[in-house]
């Protein structure tokens, strides 16, 4: 999906040719953003991801004018007043920084998403990695507002979502696979969100054989929001109710709007 607005600039202030970042050195965070006066919603913790990022990767140009990358950020948002969901990918390389906005769908929670699982695991799943280019590149093949396409480990565990975390109902309690996946923003306040109406959760692996146990599998992240796997068909499992997801959606919409 091609970007309908976007910029690129060193972090001296000189404004580059644009220029896809992906394959290079770096790390990239991802906001959904709706409307002319876009809530920006966690955004403190995204910069605080990236502040992180960079630090891990040793990026000291990156640390050192974040401000000023926080403000150009600010600024694009400002000068690109979209009146439709969208979505803002922040993307930092040692020597440069992007910006760049792309409308996102608007019917994937009423319908929820088909899962294809495919065999891949991060790089560096502590990082949103730029160079993880091949398999990002895959959403070219599908359509993202229906499809969400999962990572399986060489064992056989299903991990994340390419775009999402996941969180299985499954033996009564909420399952959330921690090891070898990105942890996501937008799932550490769902987690919290569980806890606070009451619903157990446990941090275990999920393996594709536990599959035809599992109710429901709910599908959260920034460009995602909260929704839900409505079938996995390489798996033959269906959805069998959501219950979960309509109290947890329903609490989210009334603590995050």
């Amino acid at each position: 999906m091609k970007s309908q607005y976007s910029e690129c600039w060193s972090y001296s202030g000189l404004e580059l040719s644009d220029s896809s970042p992906w394959g290079l050195k770096g790390v990239f965070t991802t906001l959904s953003l709706s409307g002319e006066n876009p809530q920006l919603l966690f955004w403190e913790d995204h910069w605080e991801r990236l502040e992180n990022s960079l630090t891990m990767l040793g990026f000291g140009q990156g640390l050192d004018n974040i401000v000023f990358v926080r403000n150009k950020a600010l600024e694009f948002i400002e000068n690109q007043r979209c009146n439709y969901q969208h979505l803002l990918r922040i993307a930092l390389t040692e020597e440069a920084f992007s910006l760049d906005i792309r409308s996102i769908g608007t019917n994937i929670v009423t319908h929820g998403l088909e899962g294809h699982p495919i065999p891949f695991t991060r790089n560096d799943p502590s990082l949103k990695s730029l160079l993880d280019e091949e398999i990002y590149g895959q959403l070219k093949n599908v359509k993202r507002n229906e499809v969400e396409l999962l990572l399986i480990s060489p064992a056989g565990n299903i991990l994340e979502g390419l775009t999402s975390n996941l969180a299985f109902v499954l033996r009564e309690k909420v399952i959330i696979p921690q090891n070898n996946t990105l942890p996501g923003i937008t799932c550490f306040y769902l987690t919290k969100l569980f806890k606070e109406i009451g619903i157990i959760v446990a941090f275990e692996d999920v393996h594709s054989d536990d599959l035809q146990e599992v109710k429901e599998i709910l599908v959260c992240g920034s460009g995602r929001g909260i929704s839900f796997l409505n079938s996995i068909p390489e798996n033959s499992w269906k959805q069998k109710g959501q219950e979960v997801f309509d109290q947890v959606s329903q609490a989210w919409a009334i603590k995050y709007g």
